[in-house]
């Protein structure tokens, strides 16, 4: 039994120096999104869209580099590919311990040097224009298919942070949260973050709680005083003011109580124990 696999052909159009077999790759767009010194934009923000379109269209991200001001308005402003130039190797020295507002997870770059480009400058007649372009990039392309793996493509909103937070009042993880938008999206593109991304914000969101994730839950709980009838919370605290011990129970607890008996304790060490 014989599967289909996709077969993926190349993107854009692979040349070689004949001089030193340097390899250089030309993007496949069509002449109308292909940038052209000359043209004119209103704002730097119409050009930064052209070019990003551009880039879409032919399998890699840009970024915003260097711009020149003259009395607080944009005269000159670069964009780049997003592989453009090396990033900066930082030692780190293991035998002295490092606070932790420095730890880093440490990934290989993946920039490359690459030296395509488009500048803009204001002219006199107050447009942008385009004045220089730089189309060769010195590596290959992505797929249309996987352009939303790349980071620049991906990316926690709010309507994602939103949607963590409420499934985690739920109990979700952010894996299965991720996999309920993908649903509701229509496909793993269409979210716009992976599930990596969620993982890191619901990580990002735990260290900003830190130590006060006890506090939260009890005042969440004695909230609940106000609001609910007959809603009982009491707890207690070690001298240090850790939370020793909390007991809550609802109308619905104590009714279950009177007629079946029976109480349910949580040991909150576990996974310390474990």
């Amino acid at each position: 039994m014989f599967v289909d696999v996709p077969n993926y052909q190349p993107h854009g159009v692979e040349q070689v120096s004949p001089n030193s077999g340097t390899k250089t790759y030309i993007p496949t767009s069509s002449s109308s999104l292909t940038p052209a010194e000359g043209m004119l934009f209103d704002t730097l923000d119409a050009a930064y869209n052209f070019y990003k379109a551009y880039a879409d269209a032919g399998g890699w991200t840009v970024r915003k580099g260097t711009q020149h001001e003259n009395r607080g308005i944009i005269i000159n402003k670069y964009f780049f590919c997003s592989k453009e130039g090396h990033k900066e190797f930082r030692p780190v020295d293991t035998s002295v311990e490092q606070p932790s507002d420095r730890w880093v997870r440490r990934v290989p770059s993946k920039r490359t040097g690459c030296q395509a480009i488009i500048r803009i400058k204001l002219n006199d007649v107050k447009k942008y224009e385009l004045y220089h372009f730089t189309e060769a990039h010195n590596h290959d392309f992505v797929h249309e298919e996987d352009l939303h793996f790349l980071k620049e493509n991906r990316g926690v909103d709010r309507a994602h942070e939103d949607m963590i937070n409420k499934m985690s009042n739920l109990n979700i993880g952010p894996v299965r949260a991720f996999n309920i938008m993908k649903e509701v999206c229509g496909g793993f593109d269409k979210v716009g973050a992976t599930k990596v991304d969620f993982k890191n914000f619901k990580k990002e969101l735990n260290l900003f709680i830190g130590e006060s994730d006890a506090e939260m839950f009890v005042k969440r709980l004695m909230r609940k005083n106000f609001f609910l009838p007959n809603f009982s919370c009491k707890y207690q605290m070690m001298d240090e003011g850790v939370l020793k011990c909390i007991f809550w129970a609802d109308e619905d607890m104590k009714r279950n109580f009177y007629m079946f008996g029976g109480v349910v304790s949580f040991d909150a060490t576990y996974k310390r124990n474990k």
